[in-house]
């Protein structure tokens, strides 16, 4: 299943988060339309977005507004994979783990090298294996401390509430408290996203989210 089936379905049942709802939304936003697409490494834009859309009809039946919604999410998503990294064939590996930790602190090493040290009283969701072209994971609760192995063709993608966090390698910490999301780079370069709005870290550099408020580089505490 491409992901972007993926978050249609759960918009169609009911299920999708406020996270993956406003990933669904940037889809459509006109910010990657005018991305450069490199047809000798990723195919004809015209064919790859006409098999999104007939896999994405084979696996759900959809009003005659739906098949026009996804007939443009299709031609979304192709403008997306290169402006913001998402490649089109990532898959949701469905055998997920929940790690979470009490007064105490953990960590996990993940199958592609990245380590997450989690603090007391969080929760962190992550796969077994990762799946073609991305590394998805969701950060539930709490803080954690990030360090991303390097992979530039692999994303490493982490969901918190309604903030996105993109980087390849690097090293980084991410706190959720409510619907409250902070970011503190340590090294490398972090893209954090939330809707349409997006903002690139460098080391020392500090951002926090608040409902209503948005994104906000803050100085570093």
């Amino acid at each position: 299943m491409h992901y972007l089936e993926h978050l249609v379905e759960k918009e169609e049942k009911g299920t999708i988060t406020e996270a993956e709802s406003r990933l669904l939304e940037s889809f459509f936003s006109n910010e990657y339309q005018s991305a450069e697409w490199d047809g000798e490494q990723m195919g004809k834009k015209a064919a790859v977005s006409a098999e999104i859309y007939t896999q994405i009809k084979k696996r759900a039946h959809f009003t005659k507004s739906w098949t026009s919604y996804i007939k443009y999410a299709a031609a979304a998503l192709v403008a997306l994979t290169v402006g913001a990294g998402i490649l089109l064939n990532a898959k949701i590996n469905p055998k997920a783990i929940t790690l979470s930790t009490a007064a105490n602190i953990d960590s996990v090493k993940l199958v592609d090298g990245s380590t997450v040290y989690l603090a007391a009283h969080s929760s962190f969701r992550y796969p077994q294996h990762f799946t073609h072209n991305i590394r998805a994971v969701t950060l539930l609760k709490g803080n954690a401390f990030f360090k991303v192995a390097k992979d530039h063709k692999h994303p490493f993608i982490i969901t918190s509430g309604a903030v996105i966090t993109k980087v390849l390698g690097t090293s980084f910490y991410i706190g959720l408290n409510n619907d409250q999301v902070r970011v503190k780079v340590i090294t490398g370069r972090v893209q954090v996203c939330w809707g349409k709005q997006m903002i690139f870290l460098k080391p020392t550099e500090n951002l926090v989210f608040r409902p209503g408020e948005g994104l906000r580089k803050v100085q570093t505490q």
